[in-house]
């Protein structure tokens, strides 16, 4: 039996932070993606907290993904099916949030910035 550190952090807390900023992104990403109807470009009367939340939460799952990752690593265990769809679905969000991006840069590009 492996030993637990004080700092470290239960696997359950990072599988369900992980599927808690993935569904906080995908419920952004559909707020942005109903209210930018009415933007002449598509993203320039998005709110700068909700950019920043589309742009930092998928940097949240990639760090939460890697630690859960490496802690499972650490104490010798394969990922339980929690860890598998917290993975998915972290994956996905950030493959979304690239997407977007590379969105927003062609109308940058298209406008001439």
């Amino acid at each position: 039996m492996h030993v637990w550190s004080r700092n470290q952090v239960s696997t359950l807390a990072l599988s369900l932070a992980l599927l808690v900023c993935s569904a906080v992104w995908f419920a952004g990403f559909s707020l942005w993606y109903f209210t930018q109807r009415q933007s002449k470009d598509g993203w320039s009367d998005t709110p700068l907290a909700g950019m920043l939340a589309l742009c930092l939460i998928p940097l949240a799952c990639i760090v939460a993904g890697f630690l859960l990752v490496q802690a499972r690593r650490q104490c010798d265990e394969r990922l339980t099916l929690l860890d598998r769809c917290a993975l998915c679905i972290g994956i996905m969000a950030v493959g979304h949030f690239s997407w977007l991006f590379a969105e927003v840069l062609m109308s940058m590009h298209a406008m001439g910035i």
